[in-house]
């Protein structure tokens, strides 16, 4: 299996008190982080997670789909890979 791709976890719905470093803390147990993008629009804000594995993310998304991040319930979903050339 080819670990050399990384992946994206896209998070929503993220509260406007969670900060990136409370993102990079929850989800690096899982894998080592490339990028956060954070995504605020005007009802519903979300995040973009990028792992430098698409192992990485696949673990991230099994185990905090459906979890409580600062009393919200969200949805990780994994979206399209990345060559990490």
């Amino acid at each position: 299996m080819d670990t050399s791709l990384s992946a994206q976890a896209h998070v929503s719905p993220v509260s406007d008190r969670l900060m990136q470093a409370d993102i990079e803390r929850i989800f690096a147990t899982f894998g080592k982080i490339a990028d956060i993008e954070f995504k605020r629009g005007t009802n519903v804000h979300s995040a973009v997670v990028t792992y430098a594995s698409r192992l990485d993310c696949e673990q991230a998304v099994a185990n905090l789909n459906g979890s409580e991040l600062h009393g919200i319930t969200v949805t990780v979903k994994q979206l399209d890979f990345h060559s990490s050339s």
